[in-house]
C-alpha cells in the first residue's frame, strides 16, 4: 500500500513538472486561427467603412467633405486617383454640352448603381491582402428579396494600419459596374485630359 502510494505521488510530481514545462505546455499554433486573428484589425477597417457608406452614400464622385471622411480607410494612391477624377469630371462638366456627361454615376464604392443598404459579411481570402465584403440593397425596408452580392476589397498597409487601396466588382449580371474601382477612376482620368 505504502509502495502503491509512493508511485502515485512520483507519477503526480511528474505530470506535474511535465504540465510546467514551456515546451509541454505549448499548444501548435493553428495557422488558419492566427492568420484569422491578424486579419481581424482588416476587417475591423472595412466593416467600419462600409457602415460609414451605407449610413451616408456616396453616389457618383466624392465631394470634398465625402473625401475628408473617408481618407483614414483608403490608401494614399486611391485618394490621389479619387482626387485626380474630381477634377477631370469638373474638367469634363465645363466643357461639355449636355449638362450630365456619362462619367461615374450611381455609387462610386458598388456595382450596384443604387448602392448598398446593408452589411452582410466581411470575411478574409487566404492571401491576406483582400477581404470578401457580402452587400445588399433592399428596395424599402424589410424586402424579403433583397439584391445580394459580394465583392473583393484589395487592402494595403500604411503607418501600420489596414487601408483599402482597390475594390473589385465581382457582379455578373447586366448594369452591375465590372473590374475595378481604379479603372473607373482612370477612364474619367484619361477622359478629362
Amino acid at each position: 500500500m505504502v509502495l502503491l502510494r509512493v508511485r502515485m505521488f512520483t507519477m503526480g510530481l511528474l505530470i506535474g513538472f511535465y504540465l510546467l514545462m514551456p515546451e509541454a505546455s505549448a499548444r501548435p499554433a493553428n495557422p488558419s486561427t492566427e492568420a484569422a486573428q491578424a486579419m481581424q484589425p482588416a476587417i475591423d477597417r472595412v466593416e467600419q467603412f462600409q457602415m460609414q457608406l451605407i449610413a451616408s452614400p456616396v453616389m457618383g464622385l466624392l465631394s470634398a467633405e465625402q473625401l475628408e471622411a473617408l481618407s483614414p480607410y483608403l490608401s494614399n494612391p486611391l485618394l490621389t486617383r479619387l482626387r485626380a477624377a474630381s477634377l477631370a469630371q469638373k474638367a469634363i462638366t465645363q466643357r461639355s454640352q449636355t449638362p450630365e456627361p456619362p462619367l461615374i454615376q450611381g455609387a462610386l464604392f458598388y456595382l450596384l448603381f443604387e448602392g448598398a443598404s446593408g452589411l452582410v459579411h466581411v470575411r478574409s481570402e487566404d492571401s491576406g491582402s483582400s477581404v470578401l465584403v457580402t452587400l445588399e440593397y433592399m428596395a424599402q425596408p424589410n424586402d424579403p428579396s433583397p439584391v445580394r452580392w459580394t465583392d473583393r476589397v484589395l487592402l494595403a498597409t500604411e503607418n501600420k494600419q489596414p487601408v483599402i487601396d482597390d475594390i473589385q466588382y465581382l457582379g455578373q449580371w447586366d448594369f452591375s459596374r465590372q473590374g475595378m474601382l481604379t479603372e473607373q477612376l482612370d477612364l474619367v482620368i484619361a477622359a478629362g485630359q
